[in-house]
């Protein structure tokens, strides 16, 4: 009769095995957290660079069609109907200030209407926020033009 082996091994994972999964696991983590924050930046500069457009939009429309042009930007859903004749920009992501021409501060708000005319527009700046991230498009009062400036975390990048 053959000798048993009290030393049998049973079923299952070592501790070793166990911290290099989780070694991996913060390996794979690491490595797809930066993507994640920068594909979140990227839709919020998107959403900003949409508003720039509008507002590039609007002006182009006041000179060709040589009437007042209304744009509506509102933060979050829509509390009353924006004028008929009005563009109209939306996002639930960002909250907007606006700062006037000359104020060395901006003002929070949900909502921000801009005019612009054939011979100029209201001016200022209109600031858009979220956690981490601040973008500013300029509006020159005198030409109409819209000037989108995203900051980075070092310096402003202008587009």
């Amino acid at each position: 009769m053959p000798a048993r082996r009290t030393d049998e091994r049973q079923g299952g994972i070592t501790l070793l095995e166990l911290l290099v999964v989780l070694a991996l696991i913060a390996l794979a983590l690491t490595l797809v957290r930066p993507d994640l924050a920068r594909s979140g930046r990227a839709s919020l500069d998107a959403e900003v660079r949409s508003a720039a457009t509008l507002l590039n939009q609007a002006r182009r429309l006041a000179i060709v069609q040589g009437v007042e042009m209304q744009v509506v930007l509102e933060a979050a859903a829509a509390e009353e109907a924006p004028p008929e004749a009005a563009l109209y920009w939306n996002s639930e992501a960002l909250q907007l200030a606006f700062q006037g021409p000359g104020e060395e501060t901006y003002e929070p708000g949900s909502r921000i209407d801009l005019q612009f005319r054939p011979q100029g527009s209201s001016g200022g700046s209109v600031h858009f926020l979220a956690s981490d991230y601040h973008a500013r498009i300029d509006v020159d009062p005198f030409s109409g033009r819209a000037t989108l400036v995203l900051r980075a975390e070092d310096a402003d990048v202008a587009y």
